[in-house]
């Protein structure tokens, strides 16, 4: 994705071409994002415009679609309105390597209305009758206009950085849950499952992603696996057992205190964080040979802020085969938890690991969630430099840290990095996205 020229040369032209019904002109994808494209092909005097595409969905706000399909929707028209002539605009639907297409094909008319549209997220053959006539009436009425210049063209220039936006890490947490759910049946069931496994820790995003993997599957191809150690809060295998039977899912308790004792008796000196990175990965190699027994794929349970801080054990709690809520900064999974009906008691709970007695995620991190998720969405999600950060309000020490944190933990977001000694080394020139050939 976004990856054109591994397989196509670029072009030096524009050229419309002649049909039974019009002259035409096509333009793919991300062609239209620049107005000059479209701009060639009207000069050509196009009566209508067609753009095959295939944008995955992004933007995932408190309106009813999705922030992508508005942009294209905006584009469109104004390029049909400005231009004079017919938008038929078709994008893809579905899933392939966890990003969504979310369709929201439409034809526009020369004046800029939407004429036929289909409904966001499905399948669909859309239909309209156009009348080319509409399109001399329309230049009529509003000639082309003769410059080319950018700011003459009544396109929108980008947003100052000073502007306000919208409230941030606000969501439509019933777009978003229906975009994991589709994303959870997808990626299971087109790799040859119909099951997941996950730790429930009785925390809030095992919790959600519990809830998500029920509705998408059904409560008995979810199996939560319960693993607590001699100092674990009681209140936490309360709370797992709770979601288990609000959601009937299947569930098994394994404690793995035993092991970890064993081992740490010959490492006395071990400090807690050592001791906690072990019950990580002593509770995922579980979850993984549950997997195994029950025929499932591990369902990851860890939010967009660990990832990108770094807050997990890699080959621990970060592992996974999917991840439906990895891009949810942690706010918005206590949102998306909240309106989905994970038990209040849980979504409201201070957030923690539970690796060692008295163990608090914001006090290891030593700054709250709702801080870092906001200087995180300026600094990944809008691109602000430090200075930028600065003028938002953000104390120094606190942007320093958190910049450090998320550069120095790149090495956990990505695979084993492999030395190159082939023509064709994986990951590399071989770079086949894991759901190849289905």
């Amino acid at each position: 994705m976004f990856d054109e020229q591994r397989y196509f040369a670029p072009g030096d032209r524009f050229r419309s071409f002649a049909t039974p019904f019009g002259r035409a002109g096509i333009l793919v994808c991300e062609d239209i994002w620049h107005l000059s494209s479209a701009y060639i092909l009207s000069l050509e005097g196009v009566d209508m415009i067609i753009c095959p595409s295939s944008s995955p969905g992004r933007g995932i706000t408190t309106d009813e679609r999705l922030g992508t399909a508005e942009s294209y929707a905006l584009v469109c028209r104004t390029y049909a309105q400005f231009l004079t002539t017919f938008f038929l605009y078709c994008n893809r639907v579905g899933f392939e390597d966890g990003a969504n297409f979310w369709g929201g094909s439409m034809v526009i008319g020369p004046n800029g209305d939407i004429i036929a549209q289909q409904q966001d997220a499905d399948e669909a053959l859309v239909l309209a009758h156009i009348d080319l006539a509409d399109v001399r009436r329309e230049r009529l009425a509003n000639p082309l206009l003769p410059s080319t210049s950018f700011a003459e063209s009544g396109m929108s220039v980008p947003a100052s950085l000073s502007e306000p936006v919208f409230p941030p890490l606000q969501i439509n947490p019933e777009l978003v849950r229906k975009i994991l759910v589709g994303f959870i049946q997808n990626e299971v069931r087109k790799v040859g499952f119909e099951r997941v496994v996950l730790g429930l820790s009785g925390g809030v995003d095992s919790s959600l992603v519990a809830t998500l993997a029920a509705e998408a599957l059904g409560p008995k191809n979810v199996l939560g696996v319960i693993m607590p150690y001699r100092t674990s809060d009681p209140k936490s295998m309360s709370d797992a057992l709770q979601v288990v039977r609000q959601l009937g899912i299947e569930h098994l308790e394994v404690d793995i205190t035993p092991q970890i004792d064993a081992y740490f008796a010959r490492f006395l000196d071990a400090d807690p964080r050592r001791r906690g990175n072990k019950m990580a990965r002593e509770r995922k190699s579980i979850e993984y040979d549950q997997s195994s027994a029950f025929r499932a794929l591990v369902i990851g349970t860890s939010n967009k802020t660990e990832l990108l801080l770094g807050y997990g054990t890699i080959y621990g709690d970060m592992a996974s085969a999917i991840n439906p809520i990895g891009d949810l900064y942690k706010t918005q999974v206590w949102q998306l938890a909240d309106a989905v009906g994970v038990p209040t008691a849980i979504v409201q709970k201070a957030p923690s690991a539970d690796l060692w007695s008295g163990q608090s995620d914001e006090t290891e991190l030593g700054f709250q969630y709702r801080m870092i998720d906001q200087l995180l969405y300026y600094l990944v999600d809008r691109r602000y430099s430090v200075d930028e950060l600065k003028g938002q309000g953000f104390d120094q020490a606190f942007i320093t840290e958190i910049v450090r944190r998320v550069r120095e933990n790149q090495y956990k977001r990505r695979l084993p990095l492999i030395a190159k000694l082939s023509s064709r080394t994986i990951d590399r020139e071989f770079r086949y996205p894991r759901d190849w050939g289905r």
